[in-house]
């Protein structure tokens, strides 16, 4: 059971410049007064294969949390531009919240950017050198994905460094699941939220399909069995049908003794 939900995210503006800093206004749920802080970091993904490129743009600790609902806002200065590789500025990007207990990743929300120029010719033929000063940013805050995970809530040290190893895969892999290339309606650029649903919901597993495919399979293998028992059961009584070899032999046995 989770002791500390985040209930609601609410941004300043989802429709900036892109040098303009984040505000995140966070509503919590705490079922029981913890001891520790809860941990809270802002990652600015701009690449879906090159994890260097990864920038913490923010990091605080709220707490001791009383039970109850909580607020609080967290400011966050936009990605230094020095540390985006040229060629995707423009690209889809991921705005990704990590929130931690005792070094436990209990709940991430991911949010897409799109990057455009505020200039129809510049978008066309975008310079070399990225002009930042004209560059908008887009955030699709209505279609968070949320990845919500079990934690001990009183870890002992070893259960702590295991779950930041296994934080370390997951978060490679969620920043290339969080980057797909389209384009978002009526702004430049190559975000798209199409797949993602709305609102602070879990998102679905892998494995959860798999095991449908799975199912799937075993359904038609059953099905194809059933088929060729069928196909044998009607072979089987043609050959009753036509008579036994037996009954053969003995009918040129009678005729030779008469």
């Amino acid at each position: 059971m989770a002791l500390v939900m985040v209930t609601n995210i609410s941004l300043s503006s989802d429709h900036a410049s892109f040098l303009t800093p984040f505000q995140f206004e966070i509503t919590i749920d705490v079922v029981e007064p913890l001891p520790h802080d809860i941990d809270f970091t802002l990652y600015y993904i701009s690449s879906a294969y090159a994890k260097q490129y990864d920038q913490e743009l923010e990091s605080i600790s709220v707490g001791p949390v009383p039970m109850g609902t909580s607020k609080f806002v967290l400011t966050a200065p936009p990605p230094n531009p020095g540390l985006i590789p040229n060629e995707e500025v423009l690209d889809v990007a991921v705005l990704l919240l990590a929130c931690a207990y005792q070094g436990q990743e209990f709940a991430s929300i991911g949010y897409y950017i799109s990057n455009g120029y505020d200039d129809e010719q510049l978008a066309l033929n975008p310079p070399a050198v990225p002009e930042y000063t004209r560059i908008q940013r887009r955030i699709l805050v209505d279609k968070p994905k949320v990845t919500r995970r079990q934690i001990q809530w009183h870890p002992t040290e070893a259960d702590s460094q295991m779950q930041q190893f296994e934080l370390e895969d997951a978060r490679v892999n969620q920043g290339v699941d969080l980057m797909p290339e389209a384009n978002f309606g009526g702004f430049v650029g190559h975000a798209n939220a199409a797949g993602l649903g709305g609102g602070l919901e879990d998102e679905r597993s892998c494995d959860d399909e798999d095991d449908d495919e799975d199912a799937n399979e075993i359904e038609q293998d059953e099905e194809d069995l059933d088929d060729e028992s069928d196909e044998d059961d009607e072979d089987e009584e043609e050959e009753g049908d036509e008579g036994a070899p037996g009954d053969s032999f003995d009918a040129e046995v009678d005729m030779m003794e008469e």
